[in-house]
């Protein structure tokens, strides 16, 4: 009762928050989420909390946590987008400190891949200072790594993909930090921020940290009773990920680099300079042509592996593909190349490992654990991870699994094996190791039930209580809803002339800040080139790859005065464009995840086996998620308006349509045509205006 007391007092309409925050607005929603993850906390238990957009779900789930914590221990707070874990520690965090304890401590701790290790940082500079790549990230980076206090590389302005290879060569990694010169007291950031992270009340990480943590036995994070999951919808995709066994030429390749090779850095170069320490005359000889053999088997193997993930020469579509595979058969790699590349994998970890334990045998105990040493560790390790990954995608005899190859033009082949259940590994390696879990996002109901998302991760009914809570918004005045009752079907060849005439016809007629998702990147570009023959004076902003080109996308779309930006996935969910800075959001297609997705296939086949419904029970529910997710790209605040059109008939045509409108807060109108729903855009507008709306 007496933590029910102090949230009341911090939420409720004239409470501790309201005088905290210069303009806050009371939301009831809020109040009543803190309160329910208040009692999941006294009471211990699992809760599973969908809060749509303005609620202000992350204070009503931090407050309760935080004071919670300052009693019983750390919390772990989880997400999927590093936007909200800055919001978490820029924006709530310093207001926690006001509203529950003045020594309330917030870290936020990020995998060892971001952060700097100064230690390789001075290695790359000494042994790749003189190539291109080298010299590239050396005059990006120099400046920064004199002034970091925390080494976190996303201090750092986007380095592009010419840096990928290199920036893995200076981050944080376990074999340089496990001996006493790499402490927070000489300057390791990983180890710093982690010691921070050890002395938080609350921990702020992402999904894929918190999911490596479970798979080393919680090496990572703080010993915790208590997790926070926002953005949960994404909490299976992410553990599936995560479970996945994939390779392809780039990561075979920097295994090859780690190994080393002639005239490269790394495990021959390392053991090469150790051979000249310690072997004793008799030995030198003998050692260092196996160190030559050794780099001609790296030298090969390189040879091999571009031959190999090169794939098939039958041409490439612009956007690739993927394909499934379930024999070694069917795999696309060439037998006999593969073979080979497979046999000198081995024969360099046997004889990395075999030098390796001959010089450990001559050198005094304290002298193993230097760079030199690490160097060929990592070599050999990077070399058999890579052995055992190819061996295991060349045996695709898992039924739990399911095998696939995605073929592009800019990545080659690249071999995946995903696991297709994943339900087991989360309920018991997470869930029921706390005593209390909380799971929140904005879109995680479909209908008025949680089953689906829930099943994901698997738990039952039994296992949770749920609450799914009320927009604050007023959608049915703040949205024109509109769906069309003719048109081609988005698989038919004249679906791009077709959105290309909807949305010219619109901007031209009220020529407002427009945002169409698109669930195929090729329709994009082809719409794309459409609508800049259509409109010349219109700014069209396109995504050209994946979620690569976002950040700049959205703040080139923010600063244009009137512009139609075209996005793909990563447009869908995450992106924030409040007022005017978006009021017309047009979807293509509904969100139906491609039928003949090797993953995707693989789960419906599981589902019919089992005598399930299909798409009822996997298509239907995620398709409506994803639709949520991309309608919420709309409403961001109470005094937001806007249009928002879906442009495939099924909308509303099909059995199914109905589903999709009814998960949303405003009642959808059919149009018959591109003029009648230009028409009913404009005069929307125009009411609004005449009726002194904010829109502009």
């Amino acid at each position: 009762m007496k933590n029910q007391r102090f949230i009341q007092e911090v939420f409720q309409e004239n409470g501790v928050l309201a005088r905290v925050i210069s303009g806050y607005e009371w939301r009831p929603e809020q109040t009543r989420l803190a309160q329910r993850v208040m009692e999941t906390f006294d009471r211990t238990g699992i809760l599973i909390a969908e809060a749509p957009t303005g609620i202000g779900k992350s204070l009503a789930y931090l407050v309760p946590a935080a004071q919670w914590a300052l009693k019983n221990g750390p919390v772990i707070v989880s997400s999927y987008t590093k936007t909200l874990q800055d919001q978490i520690i820029k924006n709530d965090a310093p207001l926690l400190s006001r509203l529950v304890h003045p020594d309330l401590r917030v870290a936020v701790l990020k995998g060892r891949g971001n952060y700097l290790c100064r230690r390789r940082w001075e290695i790359f500079r000494q042994e790749e200072g003189s190539s291109l790549d080298g010299q590239y990230l050396i005059q990006r980076l120099e400046g920064w790594v004199k002034l970091t206090e925390t080494g976190d590389l996303a201090e750092v302005a986007d380095l592009g993909r010419r840096a990928y290879r290199s920036l893995r060569r200076i981050t944080s990694h376990p074999r340089f930090c496990q001996n006493g010169v790499c402490t927070p007291e000489t300057g390791c950031f990983y180890k710093t921020a982690r010691r921070r992270a050890m002395d938080s009340q609350i921990v702020v990480v992402n999904h894929s940290l918190l999911l490596a943590d479970l798979a080393i036995s919680g090496e990572i994070l703080p010993e915790s009773e208590a997790i926070i999951i926002d953005e949960a919808h994404h909490l299976a995709d992410v553990a599936r990920q995560s479970l996945s066994i994939q390779l392809s030429r780039r990561e075979t390749e920097e295994a090859l680099r780690e190994a080393g090779g002639l005239g490269e850095p790394g495990a021959t170069d390392a053991l090469r300079r150790l051979v000249r320490d310690l072997a004793p005359p008799v030995r030198r000889t003998e050692w260092m042509g196996s160190l030559r053999r050794i780099e001609e088997a790296v030298h090969r193997c390189h040879e091999r592996t571009d031959f190999i993930f090169r794939g098939p020469q039958d041409p490439i579509p612009e956007n690739g593909f993927r394909r499934r595979y379930r024999t070694a058969d069917e795999s696309p790699l060439p037998a006999a190349e593969t073979e080979d590349l497979l046999g000198g994998l081995s024969e360099i970890g046997r004889g990395l490992s075999n030098l390796l334990e001959s010089l450990e045998e001559l050198a005094p105990a304290g002298e193993r654990d230097n760079e030199q040493w690490n160097r060929v560790r990592t070599g050999i390790e990077e070399i058999r991870n890579s052995d055992a990954a190819l061996r295991h995608l060349l045996s695709p005899d898992d039924p739990g699994r399911v095998y696939a190859y995605d073929h592009a033009p800019e990545t080659g082949l690249v071999l995946k094996s995903i696991p297709l259940d994943i339900g087991e590994d989360l309920r018991e390696k997470l869930f029921y190791q706390k005593q209390i879990s909380v799971l929140t996002s904005a879109t995680l109901a479909v209908g008025d039930s949680v089953e689906y998302m829930t099943r994901q991760v698997g738990l039952s009914p039994t296992d949770y209580m749920s609450a799914i809570y009320p927009s604050p918004f007023k959608m049915q005045e703040q949205v024109l809803s509109l769906g069309f009752k003719s048109g081609p079907n988005p698989n038919s060849k004249n679906f791009d002339t077709y959105v290309a005439e909807v949305v010219e016809k619109i901007v031209q007629k009220t020529p407002r800040k427009t945002l169409v998702l698109f669930t195929s990147r090729d329709l994009l570009s082809r719409v794309a080139e459409k609508l800049r023959s259509a409109l010349p004076k219109m700014k069209i902003l396109e995504q050209v790859r994946g979620g690569e080109e976002g950040a700049q996308l959205s703040e080139s779309f923010r600063r244009s005065h009137r512009a139609v930006l075209l996005g793909t996935a990563s447009f869908w969910e995450g992106v924030d464009f409040p007022g005017a800075d978006l009021e017309i959001l047009v979807l293509t297609r509904l969100p139906f995840a491609v039928p003949s997705d090797p993953l995707e296939e693989a789960l419906t086949e599981e589902i019919q086996v089992s005598g399930g419904q299909a798409f009822q029970e996997r298509s239907l529910p995620q398709a409506i998620l994803k639709f949520r997710q991309g309608f919420g790209r709309l409403i961001r605040r109470r005094t937001d308006r806007g249009v928002f059109l879906v442009l495939d008939p099924r909308y509303c045509l099909s059995g199914y349509g109905p589903n999709f409108q009814k998960s949303l807060d405003v009642e959808s109108r059919a149009m018959r045509s591109p003029d009648e729903a230009a028409d009913a855009v404009y005069k929307w507008f125009a009411q609004d205006s005449s009726e002194g709306g904010t829109s502009s």
